[in-house]
């Protein structure tokens, strides 16, 4: 039984890590692509910063400035790129392939919410840690069990029928039987010793089973509290980036017609970047959490 536990621990590290490495790859190629979208969008904001410094309505840094940035959106998304082979070999070892393979992600991951708030201490009777420390406490009272033994009597009994005879096929009949009745009174101190070491061998199994299910219970509340905590900030970061991208689109019509400043609009542009860079993070974070 300690070892069906130590089994299903096995298997719910090797999902979890199954799961990690999907959304791994999944995060990796929705920033490759957001990458491209920054790049397209570095380019037209630097086109417009020239056309209005060709015009004498703004300066040279700004210029700069966007040349830069298109260069910075140019250098994350080969990070990005070469992060998504990272990834796919990630989940490649997870598989337990040694393919060289592309993976391509085509399929969100499917994520489940809880409606009530579940019974921690009831869950932890069911976590694989609980079952290997419980079955370790069970093998441990066993030893107080054998150990114990010795201080028992022995009886031993013994029984035999047969034939005998000079001639062949013997026609005398014979039978046997006997007992051994054993106590062991003095045994040098070994039977008391040994069980007294299996007592406190079992004690310390019983407080190892009760400090696990306390360890347990904390992670299953900081578990589910991550969870819950992973769905919210998701909101909150496309409320952000609702309310970035409208900025966003406003801010670029004030400047292109001159109503805002290269710096407040350098403001609401980065705003707007981080803002999707930050959901894809939520989104991976939060299937991690589930």
């Amino acid at each position: 039984k300690a070892q069906e536990a130590s089994l299903t621990a096995t298997k719910a590290k090797v999902s979890f890590d199954l799961k990690s490495a999907y959304a791994g790859l999944l995060y990796a190629e929705r920033s490759y692509k957001l990458q491209e979208q920054i790049i397209h969008r570095r380019e037209e904001n630097k086109k417009l910063v020239e056309l209005r410094f060709q015009s004498g309505r703004e300066n040279k840094g700004s210029v700069l400035l966007s040349t830069a940035y298109l260069n910075q959106a140019q250098y994350d998304a080969l990070q990005a790129k070469n992060a998504i082979s990272v990834s796919s070999a990630q989940l490649a070892r997870v598989l337990g392939s040694d393919e060289e393979i592309e993976y391509s992600i085509t399929e969100d991951i499917p994520l489940e919410s809880f409606q009530v708030v579940p019974d921690f201490k009831k869950l932890v009777m069911f976590t694989p840690d609980h079952h290997q420390s419980f079955e370790q406490e069970q093998i441990a009272e066993s030893g107080v069990t054998l150990a114990r033994s010795g201080f028992f009597p022995t009886l031993t009994l013994n029984a035999s029928t047969g034939r005998s005879g000079q001639t062949w096929f013997p026609q005398n009949d014979r039978w046997s039987i006997g007992g051994v009745f054993s106590f062991a009174f003095f045994s040098g101190g070994k039977d008391y010793y040994g069980t007294r070491s299996a007592t406190a061998i079992y004690s310390a199994a019983t407080r190892t089973r009760e400090n696990t299910d306390r360890q347990m219970l904390a992670k299953l509340r900081q578990s589910y509290n991550g969870y819950v905590e992973a769905i919210y900030k998701l909101k909150v970061d496309q409320s952000f980036k609702e309310a970035a991208m409208k900025r966003a689109e406003i801010g670029r019509g004030k400047y292109n017609n001159g109503l805002m400043t290269f710096e407040d609009w350098d403001i609401i542009e980065n705003d707007l970047i981080s803002r999707e860079k930050t959901i894809l993070q939520s989104e991976r974070d939060l299937s991690i959490a589930e």
